[in-house]
């Protein structure tokens, strides 16, 4: 079941690494060993970048994989997964009717598209 938000940062940063860890492997991408993350301008609906430590973008990222799960209240979101080739660089979420998420998902709850 997905997590209802909000969370402490703490928490959050830790979700935030698992979710990082399921699409990677689903994308055979490596995971940074420290990573670091920065919340997205996007209304609230959850997107955040991931900047490995000593790794740097060397090109623009590109959609690598989309994945869905059903907030707590019923409405769908999108999750999509962008890589510049080595490691997943972005994670967007998009909620159906362009609200705030209301839970973040665990990789059980993640549907593939």
């Amino acid at each position: 079941m997905a997590i209802v938000l909000p969370l402490e940062t703490e928490v959050l940063n830790e979700l935030r690494l698992e979710l990082l860890k399921f699409l990677s492997d689903h994308s055979g991408l490596s995971v940074p060993a420290a990573v670091s993350f920065t919340k997205m301008d996007d209304g609230d609906m959850g997107s955040f970048e991931a900047v490995g430590v000593g790794h740097s973008l060397t090109t623009k990222a590109r959609l690598i994989s989309d994945f869905a799960y059903t907030d707590v209240d019923g409405m769908g979101v999108l999750v999509s997964a962008f890589s510049d080739g080595h490691v997943i660089s972005a994670v967007d979420f998009w909620r159906y009717d362009f609200g705030p998420i209301l839970s973040f998902p665990e990789a059980k709850d993640l549907e593939a598209r």
